[in-house]
């Protein structure tokens, strides 16, 4: 009898431990993307695993594993033919995809940033339904590993925080007793209409569909949100047939090649590289490189005696990325045209940051978008 109460004991308290499992939310702990370019691979590895250890320690989540994620990536190179060698999924766009494909419902997506003499640490809790980033945090530090651990212990602390916050009871409850009129989002003390106000002129000014995606981010009910969702859809509908979408993640020059040529996407198969020529469509308010600038690399390109490198590119523009580019890219872009003085080692690419068309190492590893030709 004794024995059996015991085991009765045991299941009830099992029952416990395990109940509340369901209603955890799958959370995906992404690897760093080190912006800038002074982390060590095995320190990013080693944060990476510690920041997830961190996120797990507080029992809030269930954390989906790092082997489940790595064998994730690998499916997703094969897929999409890329470089056997491109281990990494470090960029927003491909860890979205990635967190989809682990079914996750939750990602943590983190980046390492220097400036001023000062790193910084920045860490976005991302709704994969939503595909928008609902908790932020950053932590600045001198760059030693003790300060980077304190820094990532601060970050899961305010990220996790300002989650039970959202989730809380009172805070649905108050979701529920919302009039209709329509208010941003954000608590009142942090809504700034002025802010809102400017931030809304400037994503006029860009006319792109990241721009407009990055402000309903911010305000999703803001005054220009109306006007935000009417230009994305707009923009899809009336991207030109000929032109995919930029790769999910990056490659090199000859996946680039296959990934065009194994593409299905829009209903057609017949799509390829495109040549610096037609790359050069894209470019917006870069009168050196738009089609018919001063820039003389064209399709037919031969010789680089003709032309200098400062008349193939605009002012570097970080404040606003993909200022230079129709579509609103910030990713360098692979094209098919060889720099023939180059033994076909280098070929051309154009960069939006700073609305270039500059040579570039086959074995560089950047996005693409490929072109098909469109029947008259």
């Amino acid at each position: 009898m004794k024995k059996l109460c015991l085991v009765f004991v045991f299941f009830l308290l099992s029952l416990q431990l395990f109940a509340g499992d369901d209603d955890k939310l799958k959370l995906a702990v992404m690897d760093f993307e080190d912006l800038s370019g002074k982390i060590s691979e095995e320190t990013l590895a080693g944060a990476s695993e510690y920041i997830r250890v961190a996120f797990a320690s507080t029992n809030r989540y269930i954390i989906i594993s790092k082997e489940r994620q790595k064998n994730t990536v690998s499916d997703m190179r094969k897929k999409f033919n890329t470089d056997p060698r491109y281990k990494s999924c470090t960029d927003k766009n491909c860890q979205i995809q990635l967190g989809q494909a682990l079914s996750a419902d939750l990602i943590v997506k983190t980046t390492v940033s220097f400036f001023a003499d000062s790193y910084t640490l920045s860490s976005e809790l991302i709704d994969l339904e939503k595909e928008a980033t609902i908790i932020a945090a950053r932590e600045e530090y001198d760059g030693s590993p003790k300060a980077m651990k304190t820094a990532m212990n601060n970050i899961v602390a305010k990220i996790v925080e300002a989650e039970k916050l959202q989730t809380s009871p009172s805070a649905q409850n108050q979701n529920i007793n919302k009039t209709n009129t329509v208010k941003p989002s954000q608590p009142a003390k942090e809504y700034d209409p002025v802010k809102d106000k400017e931030l809304c002129a400037k994503t006029r000014d860009k006319e792109s569909i990241i721009a407009w995606e990055e402000y309903l981010t911010i305000y999703p009910e803001g005054k220009c949100a109306k006007e935000a969702k009417t230009n994305i859809s707009n923009m899809k509908k009336n991207k030109p047939s000929k032109w995919s979408n930029i790769s999910p993640i990056v490659m090199n020059w000859s996946y680039a090649v296959n990934y065009c040529k194994n593409l299905e996407e829009d209903g057609h198969k017949d799509w390829r590289l495109p040549n610096i020529s037609e790359l050069r469509e894209m470019v917006q308010d870069c009168p050196k490189t738009e089609p018919g600038g001063e820039c003389k690399i064209r399709k037919d390109n031969t010789s680089t005696k003709k032309w200098r490198w400062e008349q193939c590119s605009c002012a570097f523009n970080i404040d606003e990325y993909g200022a230079y580019s129709k579509f609103g890219d910030s990713y360098c872009l692979w094209s098919s045209t060889v720099a023939a003085f180059t033994f076909s080692q280098i070929v051309y690419d154009f960069c939006p940051l700073e609305g270039s068309i500059l040579p570039m190492k086959k074995d560089t590893m950047i996005k693409v978008r490929c072109i098909r030709d469109e029947k008259k």
